[in-house]
């Protein structure tokens, strides 16, 4: 039985909690939020609750870890669990930053602790189907793909302060699923531009990205995101 924790209990995280507190392999053993109202659910699974992930990692043994903390926080957090040894799953996107990211793989690599990024669509039979069809060579020479993914974000969800922040943009939340299933389908990446625009909201993170890109087949991508 792995004993696993969860580190953030928003919409995903609440669904981690639910998933995990129901597998017949799993248990969970603790439940973290800053927000002390999340203490309800923690007591619904039976799992014990605290605010500080630091009490948190030193109180409780766990065999892993799901880190679905607000993006600002996922290298802070991931960091301290590599530190402790406790292997993690963190929810996209890794960290708000090139920076934090880099610093949080390092020190995972030089702990020897795995750690997976959640990136599951991947996984979806559609996208593995398209996988398929472009590696199997139906289609010829990959040349070009595009990929679009456009909405409107009502204003309320822009009251949790830090999805206006840099790190909290369309880019990170949204399209780093496009850019995952591209890289997938189509090989990795070897070059990229992008322009950025937050016109329509006065906020510090863009609201609208337009990006190219080179694989390292020598396909081109373009890719547009907005959600305004």
């Amino acid at each position: 039985m792995l004993k696993l924790g969860v580190i953030g209990a928003g919409l995903i995280g609440q669904k981690h909690v639910e998933l995990v507190a129901t597998h017949g392999a799993c248990e969970l053993v603790a439940l973290c939020d800053a927000n002390p109202d999340v203490a309800a659910i923690a007591a619904r699974n039976g799992t014990h609750f605290y605010q500080d992930y630091r009490t948190l990692l030193a109180e409780v043994p766990l065999d892993g870890v799901i880190i679905a903390a607000p993006t600002p926080l996922h290298a802070e957090v991931g960091i301290a669990c590599a530190e402790r040894g406790v292997p993690m799953l963190v929810e996209k996107p890794l960290a708000a930053s090139l920076t934090e990211a880099r610093a949080l793989v390092t020190v995972a690599e030089r702990q020897g602790v795995p750690m997976l990024v959640g990136h599951h669509r991947r996984h979806n039979p559609l996208v593995q189907e398209a996988r398929r069809i472009v590696q199997c060579g139906v289609l010829g020479n990959l040349v070009g793909v595009s990929a679009l993914f456009t909405l409107l974000k009502p204003a309320e969800y822009f009251r949790v302060s830090w999805r206006t922040q840099p790190g909290g943009g369309p880019i990170l939340i949204n399209l780093i699923h496009d850019i995952d299933n591209l890289r997938f389908i189509c090989g990795e990446v070897e070059r990229v531009f992008c322009m950025t625009s937050h016109r329509n909201r006065d906020f510090a993170v863009e609201d609208t990205a337009g990006i190219t890109m080179r694989f390292v087949n020598g396909a081109l991508g373009s890719l547009l995101v907005s959600d305004t």
